[in-house]
């Protein structure tokens, strides 16, 4: 039974990012949520003491919290509520039963009659890493083929945003296993240390031919944050820690140098900026006969126009509707047709998960997704100051980068939303198992 679950989560995670699986991924889900569940009631009295920590069950309870009002939401303040409940079935409720699927999974991993906890990780990571692989190796045979380095290519994917996530994602497990390494003298995922660093140099290079640059520098981000924890925790010497983080914080700068080289989309960001902000230019694009907005040098606005007038958009919606019009996916088309009395837009989105979030569940439901993401932060931290965990450090990456990402992408949608949850549900799990199993070394395996 162990070989059948872990085989369908490996496939799950495989397909989750692959356009077109949708029935697949369904079937999978639905057959680890209820083999999961069967085999949790037959053991649950060994693993309810697991997960009784009180931060950890306040961090359930906050996502359920905020369930519940998504729900009563939909019902009663969309504008909406056939539109609002069917978002909320599909974009919501559905990612919220990864997450269960992630912490059953966690937990059967503490049954020493199913796998370990580090045959679970493992999986996880060589499901994520075959997509960086396959980027890879389609970009060398075009570069074979054609002798050009292609660039804003997504793989199986579908799309580059979507591939940085997964890149981004494959480098916090990276760099958690790094950090570990180097500072408890021991590893989590099966590989060994040069074929980590061959799947390190993997994801540098997937991050310049997805030249995605806020990606990119959400990459730097991760490992600046991993630095930190570094010098927190590593007992070396202090020249060493210096020369360790300087040395991996310019190896992660490569795909950045290479980005400010030959995307030209940088050289335009300064005049970007100022034109959006100037006159009305931040809704010029509501008129689709209008002519593109141009620089002072006569070249088109980048294509972060867009991005920054959508954002400075959505919080004016915000403002006029701080309780929310209603949860869902394009909440910001729908603002656009309430506000402005325009339905072309009605299915877009603002590029930016939080303006959405905010658009159609109001201030009071941002707030409290932030209060959760803040109580898993707290959280992560915490554990990792007492023990330096692994699950925590990778709990603190991997959420950074999802919630950084959020400001600037839809990402809270679709299956980069379930993916996320069900490695949230995970790895949270297991850092609390490991806290249990600290405190009471009786439950350990």
């Amino acid at each position: 039974m162990s070989t059948l679950i872990l085989s369908a989560f490996a496939l799950l995670i495989f397909v989750l990012s692959i356009p077109g699986t949708m029935a697949l991924r369904s079937v999978l889900a639905v057959f680890l949520l209820l083999s999961l569940m069967l085999i949790w009631f037959k053991y649950k009295k060994d693993t309810i003491l697991l997960i009784r920590g009180k931060r950890f069950k306040n961090i359930t309870l906050i996502l359920l919290a905020i369930s519940t009002y998504i729900l009563v939401h939909s019902i009663f303040l969309s504008h909406e509520s056939d539109w609002s409940l069917g978002e909320f079935k599909s974009h919501w409720l559905y990612p919220m039963l990864y997450f269960v699927i992630g912490i059953l999974l966690a937990l059967l991993s503490q049954n020493k009659k199913y796998f370990s906890r580090e045959t679970l990780i493992t999986i996880l990571f060589y499901g994520l890493f075959l997509h960086i692989l396959y980027i890879d190796l389609s970009a060398l045979e075009d570069f074979l083929k054609h002798g050009i380095i292609v660039r804003r290519y997504g793989g199986l994917s579908g799309g580059p945003a979507a591939a940085s996530y997964l890149t981004n994602v494959l480098f916090a497990f990276i760099t958690t296993e790094i950090l570990y390494r180097f500072t408890r003298k021991k590893q989590v995922i099966k590989i060994s240390n040069i074929s980590l660093a061959v799947v390190f140099i993997l994801c540098l290079l997937s991050a310049i031919i997805e030249s995605s640059r806020f990606g990119i520098m959400l990459s730097i981000l991760i490992l600046l944050m991993a630095v930190f924890l570094f010098v927190k925790k590593s007992e070396i010497l202090a020249i060493y820690k210096l020369g360790y983080s300087i040395f991996f914080i310019l190896l992660v700068s490569i795909p950045m140098v290479y980005s400010l080289n030959t995307d030209p989309r940088w050289e335009l960001v300064g005049d970007t900026v100022e034109i959006t902000l100037k006159d009305d230019n931040s809704k010029r694009w509501l008129d689709k006969k209008a002519e593109p907005l141009k620089t002072l040098s006569g070249d088109v606005v980048s294509s972060g126009y867009l991005r920054m007038a959508w954002f400075i958009t959505g919080i004016e919606y915000i403002s006029k509707n701080p309780i929310g019009i209603g949860y869902g996916r394009n909440a910001f088309g729908h603002a656009i047709e309430i506000n402005e009395g325009i339905g072309d837009f009605r299915g877009g989105h603002s590029h930016s998960s939080i303006i959405d979030f905010a658009i159609g569940v109001g201030i009071i439901g941002v707030v409290a997704w932030m209060f959760f993401i803040f109580k898993v932060f707290q959280y992560a931290f915490i554990e990792y100051r007492i023990s330096g965990g692994y699950y925590s450090i990778l709990t603190i990456l991997v959420v950074f980068d999802f919630f950084i990402r959020s400001f600037v992408d839809s990402n809270m949608r679709d299956h980069v939303f379930q993916e996320f949850m069900v490695i949230l549900g995970i790895i949270l799990t297991l850092s609390e198992c490991e806290r249990q199993s600290r405190l009471d070394p009786d439950l350990k395996k």
